[in-house]
């Protein structure tokens, strides 16, 4: 079994989420590479993944119970595996996220951390959704540039849970000759989505910012996941308690990812797609 080495990385972006627009930001990656030794560049496989709308990606695909871990997986078997998180989700930037009064209004009252004052509801001072699939298209390929650079691949495999399918699934029809592979977990899709931009294929059909939701940013509580896990798996279960507990309060857990309150999550709000 490859020796599986673990590195953090910042991926340095000039951010065209509007509410930081053209400023620097740092992009943060995690990579399990077990890549055996000797293997030459054209021989290495790179999986880049990528989380859904609400739960991180080191919460999906790296949670640390036991062997409980995609990632690992994946490493152990001789990929070198990269984990990112958009802005506004997990531990990469979030821009106007610090300020509770820009939850959505029906969250407000899960406010609770020093760090979020909150003692009485307020008005978003951001009225708007944090960014749209270009902003995402562009956080991708500043990813997938720099695991490019750094590695010396001309491809990479990738794998999205649920709505990463709005980012990865354009992006690798945009940059094909970027991608090997394309697997989605649970896609979402919008039948009736927006349109591209009349005369384009992949242009934004309205300017940004733009107010679908009013607000950036979802709170969300322990207590929602267990309800959404319980409806999936059998309360008998005993190993998917565990679970439940583990991906809120472990380690590498959603809590732990996006720096929330006490018994509290973080993640930007869905706005619409386009």
């Amino acid at each position: 079994m490859p020796v599986v080495e673990t590195t953090e990385h910042e991926v340095p972006h000039t951010s065209t989420v509007p509410a930081n627009y053209g400023k620097p930001v740092k992009l943060r990656v995690r990579e399990h590479d077990g890549t055996p030794d000797n293997t030459p560049p054209d021989k290495r496989r790179v999986v880049l993944m990528l989380h859904g709308r609400t739960v991180p990606v080191l919460a999906v695909y790296d949670i640390g119970l036991g062997d409980y871990s995609w990632s690992r997986v994946l490493a152990h078997a001789g990929y070198d595996v990269f984990m990112m998180d958009l802005q506004g989700m997990g531990r990469s930037p979030r821009p106007e996220m610090d300020n509770a009064c820009n939850a959505n209004p029906d969250h407000q009252d899960r406010v609770s951390d020093p760090n979020l004052p909150l003692p009485y509801p307020c008005a978003p001072s951001y009225p708007h959704q944090l960014g749209n699939s270009q902003s995402d298209w562009d956080e991708l390929h500043a990813v997938v540039t720099y695991i490019k650079n750094l590695r010396g691949v001309n491809q990479v495999d990738m794998i999205g849970n649920s709505a990463a399918a709005f980012a990865m699934g354009p992006y690798a029809i945009q940059h094909d000759t970027n991608v090997r592979s394309l697997m989605f977990q649970a896609p979402a899709f919008t039948p009736n989505g927006q349109d591209s931009a009349s005369g384009t294929e992949f242009g934004a059909p309205y300017p940004m910012p733009r107010d679908t939701p009013p607000y950036p940013m979802n709170l969300g509580l322990k207590a929602g996941l267990k309800t959404a896990w319980g409806a999936e798996v059998s309360p008998d279960c005993r190993a998917s308690r565990r679970r439940v507990w583990w991906t809120w309060s472990g380690k590498r857990s959603w809590r732990a990812t996006t720096r929330a309150a006490p018994g509290g999550s973080r993640c930007r709000a869905a706005g619409r797609k386009g």
